[in-house]
């Protein structure tokens, strides 16, 4: 994608009827989607005549951020949504700290799974900020829903959904069988909050993967959301591609570390700019990043699976790997990817002044059976039952730890630890990740 985002000129509820809504534009972006699909390659789209009028159109689209406050952005097609409960003023009122969780929700299928654990898990009942990744507006495999929209109705919160896919296939596998066709065919992530965000900025990511010329056809970018809430620190929720190399996970946190540090010495992620500018190189062993900034908390699925995906020899690598390790110390290395250099984005973190140790319990936050891994189901029937019989079969579950909170600037609530909430499930209900959970220090007093 060629435009930058549109970040000081959000799409917020009260205008989703004319831009996403309508008929007009309903029908407009089916049969963008219809011609899109018939184009092979990027290449082939940008050269196609109708991508020069519809290209930037799209573009502009995709670089809003839409917000609404809790019962709105509801899509026409939808009956009316039950009101949420009153809740209090949040935490930081009543308790002294902030509630943060962090969810990969596998696109809001399981929407009303999903909504029961938020509702009656201990853990993560009346969270302050919810930070979100893969979430779907107008997909048939969630119910043609605006998952952020309806999560905030349900939840009492005020919602934030930047896309980042314009999906141009219903989804792989069972996703396809999904009853009707896409309304509208967004894909992205969003944060959920109390009270209305000050600020909200996207952070554009480069690309690791051709989404484009995959079955699971796609066009956009991942991007980072970056917020500035009534309440709390400065947040950020980011989903890192799962397909490539840790290299290229690094550079994806790179570029949102940069466009967060470049946010907060601009001020805009401040309520008021800053006095001074920031430091560069100056402050840590490490030469890292010490601006003159807020608290700030990240989390999201960073994909730390520490596998080299993509070409013949690193699959052999992998596979090699896994038959030359134990289970418990192939175990060991997945629930500490940072050691070795194995996902080079946690140096980054670390000299930007991020810590993640005291933020998370390292448990699993998904699992996956060797059978099930793309590269694994994409063999030759015969090359596949050579490559799974030394290690048991298809059938053997390999733990994950792929979703992680980064603080800079945080301390945990007293008596409070971070928890990873559940046992990993493989059948994907309500979703394929666990949803993990903090509560840090905000005493009352403290700034808004």
């Amino acid at each position: 994608m060629h435009a930058e985002p549109v970040a000081s000129d959000p799409l917020d509820a009260s205008r989703l009827d004319r831009w996403l809504w309508s008929r007009a534009r309903r029908e407009w972006l089916t049969s963008l989607r219809a011609a899109m699909t018939g184009c092979s390659t990027r290449v082939e789209l940008e050269a196609a005549p109708f991508w020069r009028r519809e290209g930037p159109r799209l573009d502009r689209l995709m670089t809003r951020v839409q917000t609404g406050a809790p019962g709105t952005g509801r899509p026409p097609w939808q009956s009316a949504w039950p009101e949420a409960p009153p809740r209090g003023g949040g935490r930081a009122e009543d308790l002294g700290c902030l509630r943060l969780v962090h969810w990969n929700i596998l696109k809001g299928i399981a929407f009303a799974e999903i909504l029961a654990v938020l509702e009656e898990n201990s853990c993560l009942r009346s969270p302050d900020i919810l930070l979100l990744n893969e979430i779907d507006v107008g997909m048939a495999r969630s119910g043609n829903r605006h998952v952020a929209a309806e999560l905030g109705a349900r939840l009492g919160m005020h919602w934030a959904f930047l896309p980042n896919y314009l999906e141009l296939t219903k989804g792989p596998g069972r996703e396809a069988d999904a009853p009707g066709e896409n309304r509208i065919g967004l894909h992205g992530l969003a944060i959920l909050t109390r009270r209305p965000p000050r600020r909200l900025r996207p952070a554009p990511l480069p690309e690791c993967f051709d989404m484009f010329a995959f079955a699971e056809k796609r066009y956009g970018r991942r991007a980072g959301l970056l917020a500035l809430p009534a309440s709390g620190p400065v947040v950020g929720s980011v989903h890192l591609e799962v397909r490539g190399t840790p290299a290229c996970r690094a550079r994806q946190m790179g570029a949102l570390l940069a466009t967060l540090e470049r946010e907060l010495a601009a001020g805009s992620l401040l309520d008021d700019p800053p006095r001074t500018p920031a430091v560069i190189g100056a402050g840590t062993a490490g030469g890292g990043i010490l601006p003159p900034s807020p608290p700030v908390v990240l989390g999201g699925d960073l994909n730390t699976h520490t596998f080299v995906r993509g070409s013949l020899g690193a699959k052999a690598r992998g596979y090699l790997r896994i038959l030359r390790l134990s289970r418990d110390a192939l175990a060991q290395q997945l629930s500490e990817p940072w050691r070795a250099g194995r996902e080079p984005l946690f140096g980054l973190l670390e000299r930007h002044g991020f810590a993640w140790a005291p933020f998370n319990d390292c448990r699993p936050t998904a699992a996956e059976m060797l059978g099930r891994i793309e590269e694994v189901g994409g063999c030759f029937r015969g090359v596949q039952r050579a490559f799974l019989a030394p290690l048991g079969g298809g059938s053997r579950r390999i733990p994950l730890r792929l979703d992680w909170f980064a603080g800079r600037g945080v301390t945990l609530a007293a008596d409070a630890a971070p928890v990873t909430v559940g046992e990993p499930s493989l059948d994907d209900v309500p979703s394929d990740h666990l949803p993990i959970t903090l509560d840090i220090a905000w005493p009352t007093g403290q700034p808004d």
